[in-house]
């Protein structure tokens, strides 16, 4: 038996950019995410995610290259995506950068964002 109000499919785009916040934008080809970057940290993990973007800190020196190359391999691990997946867009030089993330919806994305952030 089905109960009504239940089991129903979410439908149109619009419900969805309600529920995903401002700082995931979404295009035809990838998904992309602002992150702000803390490096030299003792471990790496995410701090939080707000509408301005993903706050994370890398246990890795910001020199050539080394903490970039880390947020890549570190976010890939915790959101259980293969590294081809995950690439830097801007900011390679700067604490404010954008990853791309490709082949992954933005709805998946943001469970699996939720669902990797610390407990308050």
């Amino acid at each position: 038996r089905r109960v009504r109000g239940k089991n129903r499919p979410m439908k149109g785009i619009k419900l969805v950019e309600k529920i995903l916040p401002k700082c995931i934008q979404v295009s035809k080809e990838s998904v992309r995410l602002p992150v702000f970057v803390k490096p030299n940290a003792k471990i790496s993990n995410i701090v939080d995610l707000t509408e301005e973007g993903l706050h994370v800190q890398i246990a890795a020196p910001p020199r050539e290259g080394a903490a970039n190359d880390e947020l890549l391999d570190f976010i890939s691990s915790v959101l259980s995506l293969k590294k081809r997946q995950v690439s830097l867009d801007k900011g390679a030089k700067s604490r404010n950068k954008v990853i791309q993330f490709n082949d992954i919806t933005a709805d998946e994305l943001y469970r699996r964002l939720i669902c990797n952030l610390p407990q308050k």
